[in-house]
């Protein structure tokens, strides 16, 4: 385990900020969390993630709570998934880009919005590179993962009326003003 020191964010120790009880919460609120199912390997190496974020990253509290509620989520996706108790479920090494994609696609038919599911890949993406570095995985299952595509909102565009209340402004305004305006007009 990586040694305790003091968050610098909130001058709190890694243990103190491991020790409160993050709960997961399901789509409607609703609180629990998938220790009772999941293998314990698999939180094992969820909490050594997580202190790292705390400790070697100094990541908020807030931070925190969200990558244990992302990682939960799916380690309680992997877990059902198998249908098997947690003594034969799958471990890490066993995970591949096809069940990373089985659970994007669940979370899609749950009506996640990209920006939550996009959220959730890069928890996972950063989750697999954690586990890759300590060498409890031989590959990175999330390698071929794209988040999904989240789309800017088109700028509000101004009336004809507005630009020519705008323009007739900058024409009292001097010669100067006008060029100025009339150029960002054109562009």
């Amino acid at each position: 385990m990586i040694a305790s020191r003091r968050d610098t964010t909130k001058g709190q120790s890694a243990d103190d900020i491991m020790s409160r009880n993050f709960v997961c919460c399901d789509r409607m609120g609703r609180p629990g969390t998938a220790s009772a199912m999941a293998k314990p390997d698999l939180l094992v190496a969820t909490d050594q993630f997580l202190e790292f974020l705390a400790v070697e990253r100094g990541v908020s509290y807030n931070t925190v709570a969200a990558y244990r509620n992302d990682l939960t989520q799916f380690v309680e996706f992997i877990t059902d998934e198998n249908g098997r108790d947690s003594e034969n479920g799958k471990n890490w090494p066993d995970i591949h880009s096809a069940d990373l994609s089985r659970y994007l696609v669940l979370l899609h038919h749950k009506g996640y919005s990209e920006k939550s599911r996009a959220r959730k890949v890069a928890s996972l993406r950063s989750f697999f590179g954690f586990i890759l570095e300590e060498g409890l995985v031989s590959s990175d299952p999330s390698d071929g993962i794209r988040p999904p595509r989240i789309g800017r909102p088109l700028p509000d565009t101004l009336s004809e009326s507005e630009v020519t209340a705008l323009l007739e402004s900058a024409s009292r305004e001097g010669p100067r003003a006008m060029a100025m305006l009339e150029l960002l007009y054109a562009t």
